[in-house]
């Protein structure tokens, strides 16, 4: 199971170096440390988060690959501004798991993204 979560990560990892950034309003302050971004991972009984990617534009990649059991609604603050990929591997108990992943920009939900089943895949 380790085996195939850390494939999707480097598949995450690969898919998001070659996205373009075509969605970007093109303010260009840069001022990317006070962006107020976050990741949000909803709380969902028998899932376990198995690895997390944020690609940034700079090229930067933040990666956790620690199980986390989702008992509880989990935040990571996004450093450097609007990440440009982010991916969630998870493993659920039974066909009806749910993983649901929020971006949040100044605590208000901007994207979502949801997965269902036993392997679980939320990508934003």
């Amino acid at each position: 199971m380790k085996k195939t979560i850390l494939l999707l990560v480097a598949i995450f990892a690969m898919v998001a170096c070659g996205k373009s950034d075509d969605n970007k309003d093109g303010g260009g302050s840069g001022n990317g440390n006070s962006s107020g971004w976050a990741l949000k991972i909803l709380k969902s009984e028998g899932v376990t988060v198995g690895a997390v990617v944020i690609q940034y534009s700079t090229g930067e990649t933040y990666t956790d690959s620690s199980q986390k059991p989702l008992t509880k609604d989990y935040v990571i603050d996004i450093k450097g501004g609007e990440p440009m990929q982010v991916a969630v591997g998870a493993t659920g108990v039974n066909d009806n798991s749910t993983l649901t992943i929020q971006l949040l920009q100044n605590g208000q939900v901007k994207k979502t993204s949801s997965s269902k089943g036993t392997i679980l895949n939320a990508s934003l």
